[in-house]
């Protein structure tokens, strides 16, 4: 029996491996391309690093022929923890928005309201991008059979995961300063603080049929979550109107409704917080 050397089996090997390689590659290739001819992209979910990163591509690609809009991309991975646990671990979504050049600069243009308890304002603005990410993530959570705590859960990890914590910082003297952004605005930058993580989760959920608060404390905004009464962790009571929200923070992943950073816990002990219950108005 002829013996092959020993060099050339190891060359045959890598021949192999690569050959599975670029397999796995057209594979998700083929399966993110079905994802944008059908139009169901947002309900996809990502098998494998390689995959995530061949999507990111197409992204990128499709964002250089977007004519008179920003493409932008987003990726994210639902909660996995005990209380959430059906979904199989490493459960990861994307999906795509495109947003008006000329609304984003609008919006970036617009003067400030800096009263935190106005800071509602920013929520209730009505935003044709908010809307149909909105529904994005109501038929993404359809196809995946949600609940309404589940579609919260994958909400707010969409927020904590796609959107970077990055403190405002003064261009001109580079020292802090608070300066709140339209939800637009952070979902193009795909960075924010605190108040501008607080109001795009409250502008997604409330077009999701959510009732929410902002819950605004010396050094923090966080969310509130009206409802969920079987579900354990912090709340707080909104005195004038009785109502009880689960908080929700948005800073940073893996935290789920109900838990609170222990930074934040004295605030909401010793009552040093705000409540700013979020109020959709009828358009004129």
């Amino acid at each position: 029996m002829m013996t092959l050397p020993l060099s050339f089996t190891v060359l045959l090997f890598l021949v192999i491996l690569l050959t599975l390689a670029v397999s796995l590659a057209a594979v998700s290739a083929l399966a993110v391309a079905c994802g944008w001819l059908t139009g169901n992209q947002s309900s996809l979910t990502i098998p494998t690093k390689l995959g995530l990163n061949i999507e990111r591509l197409i992204g990128q690609l499709l964002g250089h022929t977007a004519r008179g809009n920003l493409h932008k991309w987003y990726t994210w991975e639902f909660p996995t923890r005990p209380s959430v646990a059906r979904r199989p671990c490493g459960s990861r979504f994307f999906t795509e928005l495109l947003v008006n050049k000329s609304r984003y600069t609008q919006y970036h243009q617009r003067p400030r309201e800096l009263d935190p308890n106005h800071f509602d304002v920013y929520v209730t603005v009505s935003i044709p991008e908010i809307e149909s990410l909105a529904e994005q993530l109501l038929k993404l959570g359809q196809a995946q059979g949600f609940n309404t705590y589940d579609q919260l859960c994958n909400t707010l990890a969409f927020v904590q995961q796609g959107i970077r914590y990055t403190a405002d910082l003064s261009p001109q003297t580079g020292q802090l300063v608070e300066y709140p952004k339209y939800p637009l605005e952070t979902l193009v930058d795909k960075k924010g603080d605190c108040e501008d993580q607080a109001i795009l989760a409250a502008a997604l959920l409330t077009r999701m049929g959510y009732r929410v608060a902002l819950l605004i404390l010396p050094p923090h905004v966080a969310l509130g979550i009206a409802g969920f009464n079987d579900k354990p962790g912090c709340r707080v009571s909104h005195p004038a109107t009785s109502s009880h929200y689960l908080y929700a923070e948005t800073t940073a992943p893996n935290w789920l409704p109900g838990e609170v950073p222990r930074e934040f816990q004295p605030y909401l002990a010793s009552g040093q917080f705000e409540i700013l219950p979020v109020v959709m108005r009828e358009p004129n």
